[in-house]
């Protein structure tokens, strides 16, 4: 029985870290995946394709009002009849207002100007020669390379994670489409991971917290000058009991749903090492970028480092050092899940701030016994 009972117990605990290892590795391998399709999708030879399609399919030829009345004279004529009239009715005023003028006459003596065929056949040449410098131009221009492996890999992290650099951006219609539902699928994964990796940081936290304050009354009780021998045993087998007790909470709360850890209120000192945990973890990781990455000293490193990690994710300055990328997607995961921590404890603090306000609403209405005597507290402050 004692063994299959601990059989059963080291099996839990295995499947819990596979799932953790499955989810880390179920995203790395879905970054790569959208990085070489990206790569693909965007590659020279693709972009070169979508600058054909582009050609426009008539070419428009803009002529001068010079041009206009060289090819019909007639335009020549209309211009001087139109300008004459416009004195004659204004009386050839010396403080003439042309911003009043109708322009519209002046206009429809070029729209009606005829065109010789002969002019409209040196357009089509114009339209044809066109269609066939642009295809051997394009060929020979030669597409920047943004779609290395390094940017591409990049660009599939931070969509999965809604960072966004924007840094690069598809440009033809597979590749958008293809982004549109690798964001739909990768999003929701991502965030599910991430969630799963702040739980389990949380729950090192908290490890830690207890190794630590266990430590902490321990040299307490070991260096005070004021205890008895007697007292010393009692502590000893209290502390005993405290830590069989503390090792059934703990096997009950690894037995119980995750819902009902969630919703477990935060202690303090949780929240404060957290934020020194944060504050700590910035300050490292721009020391460490900003020895590798060419354009971030220290202190852009942990601008980079805060506008990455809250995925605000402006794009100003983006990973160049491929060399070290592996590095720098594994720092900003485990940011991304210690800011979700961050999130959740904030979330608690708001909920207890929310619900402390409602249980104070109706305190004038409350019933004490004052002298006695039961009177309402509204009518106690009335009278102080």
């Amino acid at each position: 029985m004692f063994l299959v009972e601990s059989l059963k117990t080291s099996l839990e605990g295995v499947s819990t870290a596979f799932v953790h290892f499955a989810l880390i590795v179920g995203v790395a391998i879905y970054t790569v995946f959208g990085a070489l399709s990206m790569q693909y999708l965007e590659s020279p030879e693709r972009i070169r394709s979508h600058m054909k399609r582009e050609i426009p399919d008539r070419v428009e030829r803009i002529f001068l009002g010079e041009e206009l009345s060289e090819m019909d004279p007639n335009v020549h004529k209309c211009l001087e009849q139109t300008i004459n009239a416009i004195l004659a009715r204004d009386n050839c005023a010396e403080n003439l207002d042309l911003s009043k003028i109708d322009i519209e006459q002046i206009d429809n003596c070029y729209l009606k100007a005829d065109i010789p065929p002969r002019n409209i056949e040196m357009v089509k040449k114009e339209k044809n020669k066109i269609e066939e410098e642009k295809p051997a131009e394009i060929e020979n221009q030669e597409p920047p390379e943004k779609w290395s492996i390094g940017n591409s890999v990049i660009f599939a992290f931070t969509v999965i994670t809604t960072i966004g650099y924007g840094h690069i951006a598809p440009e033809t219609f597979e590749g958008r489409l293809f982004c549109i539902f690798y964001g739909l699928i990768g999003v929701p994964f991502t965030l599910l991971t991430i969630a799963d990796l702040g739980m389990f940081l949380t729950k090192i936290l908290r490890s830690v917290l207890t190794l630590s304050k266990k430590s902490a009354d321990f040299l307490l009780s070991k260096f005070s000058k004021n205890t008895s021998a007697r007292s010393t045993k009692s502590c000893e087998k209290d502390k005993k009991s405290i830590e069989k007790n503390e090792e059934k909470i703990e096997e009950e709360e690894e037995a119980e749903p995750e819902e009902k850890e969630e919703s477990e209120p935060r202690k303090t000192e949780e929240s404060v090492a957290l934020g020194i945990t944060f504050a700590c973890y910035l300050l490292a990781g721009a020391k460490i970028l900003s020895v590798y990455e060419p354009e971030m000293n220290f202190f852009n490193a942990l601008y980079f480092n805060f506008v990455t990690l809250t995925t605000i994710g402006l794009g100003d300055f983006v990973p160049k050092s491929f060399d070290y990328l592996f590095i720098t997607l594994v720092y900003i995961g485990i940011g991304l899940a210690l800011t979700t921590m961050a999130i959740e404890i904030a979330a608690d603090l708001l909920k207890k701030i929310h619900y402390a306000g409602r249980k104070m609403e109706n305190v004038a209405s409350a019933v004490v016994w004052f002298g006695g005597k039961k009177l309402v507290f509204g009518k106690i402050l009335f009278f102080l």
